[in-house]
């Protein structure tokens, strides 16, 4: 007989259109497919938990817990520090009651280098002799955005995530090059390793709406024109190379337009910088849709873009974007070394940009890629074969790996 698993989640991000719950979502949904684990529950103290009202196939068999903390904080710096450190303290006593009474076999955690979630994780489980397995979104510590925020993530945080990486049962990577990382970074025991990227739900993403497809080409005038299209936040992902390079792409190829669909705290620099270029009217910021949207949104590209930079965070990376681009058979252009190389082969299903710094190498490609129809086809139709066998939360890959995390880790 199958042991039943019972699964505690501590999730700091639980709140709609947000990529690492999305993410959380769809390793959820994966975990309940493995037919070990009976029932989940989701502990968070953030406070857009509360908009989280549909949880689809979730339903039912997840049940999510939330911690209070006043949304007016969490939009403040200093609010933002409280709730990934000191309020992780209601987490961890929160946690300790819903183990015991719910008979928790396995605690997972949502783990970034900034907040608390994997060391109360890990602290609880040891206490209580269960299993902890950590899900990786980002873990390097990286600069940060003040000296405040690069003191405690270089620092502070890195040692107390370095104690949850040494206490954890497992350790799930989003790519073989980023499990390197962080067993290099925290020396963590490689034994710990175990790659289970990012996922999606190529199911969800074979639905298009129509009739909002049509409202969206309307909306930002995209008739008759070749659309390049970039999802997630602009902010250091390197776009302003690729506005640079539209004067070129749209000599070579005629009416092309960029469409970008997600927070863009850079807008003005990159109306700017169009503007500058006299390409201002091939620029389109697409307001925020929700996220069972965005397969239409994508299914108008011709040519979608990932990142343009190479840092910490996207170093070999498995980003949401990029899954989301391949579940609907779409093609990309990345920087080299952006993008992990179990996700990505240059020139199969996407293109590689060895220096995106170079105006006409980043025009040349993306104007050669446009210009060919039957190859963006048969780029995408990989894209979407890669996706459907490693990727996909349905996947008897995915599924398989995760029963044997389950039952290897077990109750300790």
């Amino acid at each position: 007989m199958v042991p039943r698993a019972r699964v505690l989640y501590i999730a700091h991000y639980c709140r709609p259109r947000d990529a690492a719950w999305i993410s959380t979502a769809y390793l959820l949904k994966a975990l309940k497919l493995t037919d070990v684990v009976e029932r989940s529950f989701v502990i968070t103290n953030d406070p857009g938990a509360v908009r989280l009202r549909d949880t689809g196939d979730l339903k039912g068999w997840m049940e999510i817990r939330q911690m209070h903390f006043p949304s007016i904080l969490d939009i403040k710096k200093l609010g933002k520090l409280l709730r990934a450190t000191v309020a992780y303290l209601l987490i961890f006593i929160a946690a300790l009651r819903i183990i015991k009474k719910e008979g928790i076999t396995h605690v997972f955690t949502q783990h970034h280098n900034y907040h608390m979630a994997s060391f109360i994780g890990v602290l609880v489980a040891r206490l209580l002799g269960r299993a902890c397995i950590i899900k990786i979104q980002d873990g390097i510590p990286y600069i940060g955005r003040s000296p405040l925020e690069a003191f405690l993530n270089r620092s502070i945080m890195a040692a107390v995530n370095k104690i949850a990486f040494k206490w954890a049962s497992l350790i799930l990577n989003k790519s073989p090059e980023r499990a390197f990382l962080i067993s290099r970074a925290f020396y963590v025991d490689k034994t710990k390793m175990l790659i289970v990227p990012n996922l999606v739900d190529l199911r969800a993403f074979s639905k298009h709406d129509e009739l909002f497809k049509t409202m969206f080409k309307e909306q930002y005038g995209l008739d008759g024109y070749k659309i390049l299209l970039f999802i997630g936040s602009t902010a250091g992902r390197g776009l302003e190379k690729l506005v640079r390079a539209l004067p070129i792409i749209i000599s070579r190829i005629g009416r092309v337009k960029l469409v970008i669909l997600g927070e863009a705290p850079d807008k003005e620099v990159l109306t700017g910088l169009a503007t500058s270029l006299g390409v201002r009217e091939f620029l389109a910021f697409a307001k925020p849709v929700e996220h069972a949207l965005i397969p239409s949104v994508i299914s108008l590209a011709d040519l979608c873009i990932g990142p343009m930079t190479v840092g910490w965070f996207s170093l070999a990376d498995v980003e949401r974007k990029i899954l989301e681009y391949m579940a609907c058979g779409r093609p990309f252009v990345v920087a080299k070394w952006a993008v992990s190389k179990d996700l990505f082969v240059d020139g199969v299903t996407g293109i590689a940009v060895d220096n995106p710094d170079d105006t006409n190498e980043l025009a040349e490609k993306i104007a050669g890629l446009l210009a060919d129809d039957k190859l963006r086809k048969e780029m995408g139709k990989n894209a979407r074969k890669v996706a459907e066998i490693f990727y996909d939360c349905h996947s008897p890959e995915i599924i398989n790996r995760l029963r044997k995390a389950l039952l290897s880790s077990g109750r300790r």
